[in-house]
């Protein structure tokens, strides 16, 4: 193999290596997108269940008997 076949492979993988870096680079941008997205819809549903849970009366299920 000579000096110019080297160079010319050497070529190839860099650009082969760029294109996955860069594939992988945008697919970690659209995952980090979606975790965004959960958890702000997470949220959404922890602050919707705070909310719940105080509006709920007073139930007596949850008092220590009278005895503690």
């Amino acid at each position: 193999m000579n000096d110019d076949e080297r160079l010319a492979e050497l070529e190839t993988r860099s650009a082969f290596q760029e294109d996955t870096i860069q594939a992988l680079s945008d697919l970690i941008h659209t995952q980090q997108q979606q975790l965004d997205r959960l958890q702000a819809h997470c949220d959404s549903l922890t602050q919707r269940y705070q909310e719940l849970v105080e509006e709920l009366p007073d139930s007596p299920g949850h008092e220590l008997p009278p005895h503690y």
